[in-house]
């Protein structure tokens, strides 16, 4: 859980694993690429829990599952946001994956993927794209 305190340490994976923008939009920073090391960095810190969800999406802890269960770092990526330090509603949420160009799935990859993404708004499939609103 983000408090006012560890915030910046947060923020700071953030920048240190991810494309972050710098400047916030109604006390929102949006990242992209976010790795899987930056977000088993955020869990393994509590800056995250394990049941932080974006709505429908899967939670942080169903994607840590797959990820380790197919070896998906490096191929997938995360999306999502930090909540500003100053709103009460501080966190951090994913609320997408992306693929990397070119990135190759199995058919049981692929197969693992289509089942935790099937409740996405919006799906492409080359790159691969999820995201819940």
């Amino acid at each position: 859980m983000l408090t006012k305190k560890n915030w910046d340490k947060a923020y700071e994976i953030l920048k240190n694993n991810s494309d972050i923008d710098s400047t916030s939009s109604g006390g929102i920073y949006r990242f992209t690429y976010l790795t899987y090391d930056g977000l088993k960095e955020l869990v393994g810190n509590k800056y995250m829990p394990l049941c932080e969800r974006q709505n429908y999406s899967p939670t942080v802890g169903q994607w840590i599952d797959l990820f380790e269960k197919y070896n998906l770092k490096d191929r997938i990526y995360f999306l999502g946001y930090i909540v500003e330090i100053s709103r009460s509603d501080r966190r951090v949420s994913i609320e997408g994956i992306e693929a990397s160009v070119g990135s190759k799935f199995s058919a049981e990859e692929w197969k693992a993927i289509c089942k935790i993404t099937s409740s996405a708004d919006e799906f492409h499939t080359d790159p691969l794209f999820a995201w819940w609103d």
